[in-house]
């Protein structure tokens, strides 16, 4: 009898972009099918099209066809969560239970089926601790729920010691890296641009910073471009500050892209800004160095052991420093040769294969 793994995605509302969580359950599903299991996602109507277009053979069972249109993510995530509830299946004592993310709506209905079939596996990811208020207040709850699952994923060692001190049991929790699925060839788009960022519309990711700091290289480097790769709520919400700078000439919006065409992009870009103020990994770093693209961060603690080399990084929150960085490596073609280099040699360590291999050994 094939062994079944029920997969709650419901957290994922964006229509175009990808968090980190929602990307390792479109990999790790398509990897546990290649290892003979059989998959079923609960998510959304246009998460289905999102993990399709990610090359998905999964069955779905659609929970929500009203994406984005509840006044917050807390109450879309309770009401999806309320409604899941209702209408999980039995898991049979062999099957594995995944809540792609720690929010309520893959939690409390993951939960409730682990609760009828104590038998079952349930892992869950927690690929990102609460920074800002709602968030946390969310994992308040979320965490009690947790503490019932076979095995629960964070993405780095500080993570891991963060919720054992919350009372979390070590041999329950696993460190599970990201990774890269990129397309076999990559060719470079026609426009080459100096440096490149992709994100979404989130104080976590450093956009004020990033606008600042791109002012900085303009004013050494007036024709300096850079790549702007996101949601188009990301630049509207950006426009009067990039007005202001007097930079619109110096950054081109690509729109969201995605597969060949973003990874062309980071390939045509000498750097790639990652300003973020906080990461739990960061998968676009890991992309950018899989075409050997240099990046330069803050000196997060995190990416002390995940990004030893390939990514230059600047003290934290010093934009002038950041913007040095960045002229640095933008101007010298030799030093770039060489973090190129190392970046790519990095990015050989992560696998999907590996990850989605290790999670079913543990749970045995």
């Amino acid at each position: 009898m094939t062994r079944k793994i029920f997969i709650f995605n419901n957290a994922w509302l964006s229509r175009t972009g990808i968090s980190g969580s929602d990307l390792r359950a479109v990999q790790w599903s398509k990897q546990w099918r290649k290892m003979g299991f059989e998959t079923i996602i609960f998510c959304s109507s246009n998460c289905r099209k999102n993990h399709e277009r990610y090359g998905s053979k999964a069955k779905f069972v659609i929970t929500s066809n009203l994406e984005d249109n509840f006044p917050s993510i807390m109450l879309n995530n309770t009401l999806l969560a309320l409604k899941n509830c209702l209408n999980v299946p039995k898991a049979r004592d062999k099957d594995i239970i995944y809540s792609s993310s720690d929010f309520l709506a893959d939690s409390l209905p993951a939960f409730f089926m682990k609760m009828q079939n104590k038998k079952a596996k349930w892992v869950s990811g927690m690929h990102l601790i609460g920074k800002n208020a709602t968030h946390y207040a969310s994992q308040q709850i979320t965490n009690q729920l947790l503490k019932k699952a076979d095995l629960v994923m964070v993405s780095n060692e500080l993570d891991k010691q963060s919720i054992v001190k919350k009372g979390f049991k070590q041999g329950k929790i696993l460190v599970t890296y990201g990774a890269v699925d990129k397309p076999e060839k990559i060719r470079k788009s026609r426009q080459e641009f100096d440096a490149c960022f992709i994100g979404r519309l989130h104080p976590q990711k450093g956009l004020q910073d990033l606008v600042r700091i791109w002012k900085n290289v303009c004013l050494k480097k007036p024709n300096a471009k850079l790549a702007l790769i996101g949601e188009k709520v990301m630049l509207d919400a950006l426009k009067q500050e990039i007005e202001n700078s007097g930079i619109q000439k110096n950054i081109e919006f690509l729109g969201t892209l995605n597969g060949e065409r973003k990874f062309s992009a980071l390939k045509s870009s000498k750097v790639l800004l990652f300003p973020s103020h906080y990461e739990s990994f960061g998968i676009v770093a890991l992309e950018a160095m899989s075409v050997a693209t240099p990046v330069i961060a803050y000196d997060l603690e995190i990416f002390e052991k995940i990004y030893p080399k390939g990514m230059v990084k600047a003290k934290r929150w010093n934009e002038k420093e950041f913007a040095n960085q960045a002229l640095k490596l933008i101007e010298n073609k030799s030093l770039r040769k060489k973090i190129s280099k190392e970046a790519l040699e990095n990015s050989k360590r992560f696998g999907w294969e590996k990850t989605a291999k290790e999670i079913i050994e543990r749970l045995k």
